[in-house]
């Protein structure tokens, strides 16, 4: 007879982490209603992907909500960021729908995604996705959970892997697919990056490669991995990543079993 699955609350983790969360799912719920409905689209600029009037609407909410709750807290997001921008050392990085085209043609692969700096380290993070009621939040040294429940990450042998399509439409690393699809039983690109990321965290992928990703893209998910007992870092091998700006950064996130196989991946050893 298995044992009884202990529920660990936003709450339970701390009140700024509760309250960022409510305001998380308050957005995914009003990006609910209009998803499905919200098709007008258009490109943000070269290599820059699209965005939707609700992506706009969904950043303006998130930003009122935290500079409402968090007056002393700077807000970079990805519908508003201004090259630039001072930090300090306590700031949100805020998408406000990461994998807007999932969003604006009707499937489900999308979420609400913030995280928040303190002191130049990743110190919390929440990553909502309201058509599949998938809630992922991190706390760091106090763990990552989807739904209430601990996530680790995959001890399984390597068989999902996840690369973004960054990595063949703008790097053209067909070598880097290649091999990933030689070495796995799975791959697949898809829609949120941090939903993927987040979906690694709780062993439901072996593997993820990503390049040319600003903060917004990967924050939540990092921090959420390393809880789980997972891997993130560079081609080079290096976990420090720049979270202050539109730096782009390439990586590699996996459990620890999997990580020397993605850095073969990458490198073609």
């Amino acid at each position: 007879m298995k044992g009884k699955v202990s529920i660990v609350s936003p709450e339970s983790l701390g009140e700024d982490l509760a309250l960022v969360t409510k305001g998380v799912i308050k957005a995914g719920n009003y990006a609910r209603a209009k998803w499905g409905f919200d098709r007008a689209m258009h490109a943000k600029g070269i290599n820059e992907g699209i965005v939707t009037k609700t992506d706009m609407e969904v950043n303006s909410l998130i930003i009122d909500f935290l500079q409402k709750n968090f007056p002393n807290d700077r807000i970079l997001t990805e519908e508003s960021y201004l090259e630039g921008t001072r930090v300090g050392n306590s700031y949100f990085i805020v998408d406000p729908i990461d994998g807007s085209n999932h969003f604006a043609r009707g499937l489900h692969d999308w979420a609400i995604v913030v995280a928040r700096v303190i002191n130049r380290k990743i110190d919390s993070g929440v990553v909502f996705a309201p058509t599949v009621q998938e809630l992922y939040y991190t706390k760091q040294g106090k763990g990552a959970y989807k739904n209430g429940v601990r996530m680790s990450v995959s001890t399984r042998e390597l068989i999902g892997v996840q690369i973004g399509h960054d990595v063949v439409r703008y790097f053209g690393r067909t070598d880097i697919e290649e091999r990933a699809i030689k070495l796995s039983q799975m791959h697949w690109v898809t829609g949120s990056t941090q939903l993927a990321l987040a979906r690694l965290a709780n062993g439901q992928i072996e593997l993820a490669i990503n390049m040319g990703q600003p903060i917004w893209d990967f924050a939540a998910g990092k921090l959420m991995i390393e809880e789980a007992g997972g891997k993130f870092t560079d081609f080079n091998g290096n976990t420090e990543f720049d979270i202050s700006g539109r730096k782009t950064n390439n990586f590699v996130a996996s459990s620890s079993l999997h990580h020397r196989q993605g850095m073969r991946i990458v490198k073609g050893l």
